[in-house]
């Protein structure tokens, strides 16, 4: 579970996952990537109660997601992995529905459903996992589990995509294109916190379209890029123009998608700036198994 300034929600999570009983060894490994408010002290709190070995790790010294993800599957101990985020809560018989797809996948998704007061396990459901239509793993990170030695087989999460977004479709085609198998967890039910202001919107989509080209120019066998300084100008104009003429009822997904281009752009910079390098963090510390912070 990769945190930065989660204090408002981790302990809901912890909580939930303090719940479980799957009738398997387990751990849980929170990987701290820099946070500055009681997101620490929170964690330690449960530690003096957990029911199994819980981890807190700093990850903060590699910023993102999906380097934090990285070091925390180094420090854990299990031959199977679970993924979920800080600030949603997963669903009674998580781990165990995780543990129980892994039988016969490689790489699994669960579902997410909207989160409820009082949680709501048929609410309407956001993500479903499993394979698109393209044969590209449409699994996120907030809700996913994957065999050990097929994670570490590709590299792990990529390290240089940008900071928001994106990491989990470019794992996913990575461990497509190596063969393994992946498939859908229904019985994984993650209760997902969605962002409702408009400004943290926006942010997320800019940030996570600097990642989406990134991995559009990374995988140019599976995805269109668009990769002309001309092409995604024109693409902008058409997403601005569609702004001008939208009516009220349309501004806002036009707005997402002048934004989206912008970000893509953004995108198209730092790939020429030398941002398709990738991260060694793993690569570093695949063997070193032995170390792992309490």
């Amino acid at each position: 579970m990769p945190v930065l300034n989660g204090a408002d929600h981790i302990a809901e999570q912890l909580g939930a996952l303090q719940g479980q009983d799957p009738g398997v060894l387990w751990e849980v490994v929170v990987s701290d990537n820099g946070s500055t408010d009681d997101t620490v002290r929170i964690v330690r709190q449960f530690q003096k109660d957990f029911p199994v070995r819980l981890v807190l790790v700093d990850s903060s010294a590699a910023p993102g997601a999906g380097q934090a993800r990285n070091l925390g599957v180094l420090v854990s101990c299990g031959d199977l992995i679970a993924f979920c985020d800080a600030d949603d809560i997963v669903g009674a018989g998580w781990v165990r529905a995780a543990y129980e797809a892994l039988q016969s996948a490689d790489f699994v998704g669960g579902v997410s459903v909207e989160l409820r007061d009082p949680l709501d396990p048929d609410a309407a459901a956001l993500t479903r996992g499993g394979l698109n239509v393209n044969w590209t793993a449409d699994i996120l990170t907030n809700n996913a589990a994957v065999r050990r030695s097929t994670f570490l087989a590709v590299g792990g999460f990529e390290g240089a995509l940008p900071p928001y977004g994106m990491e989990d479709l470019e794992l996913g085609r990575r461990i497509v294109r190596s063969g393994s198998v992946v498939g859908h967890a229904p019985a994984m039910v993650v209760h997902f916190r969605r962002t409702t202001e408009f400004k943290q919107v926006m942010r997320k989509v800019f940030q996570s379209a600097q990642a989406e080209y990134v991995v559009f120019r990374l995988h140019p066998d599976r995805f269109d890029a668009g990769s002309s300084p001309a092409g995604l100008l024109r693409l902008l104009v058409g997403a601005w123009w569609g702004l001008l003429l939208a009516d009220r009822d349309h501004r806002r997904s036009a707005m997402r998608q002048v934004v989206r281009r912008l970000g893509h752009l953004a995108g198209y910079l730092r790939w020429y700036s030398g941002g398709r390098t990738r991260g060694s963090m793993l690569l570093e510390g695949c063997g070193s198994r032995n170390s792992r912070p309490g």
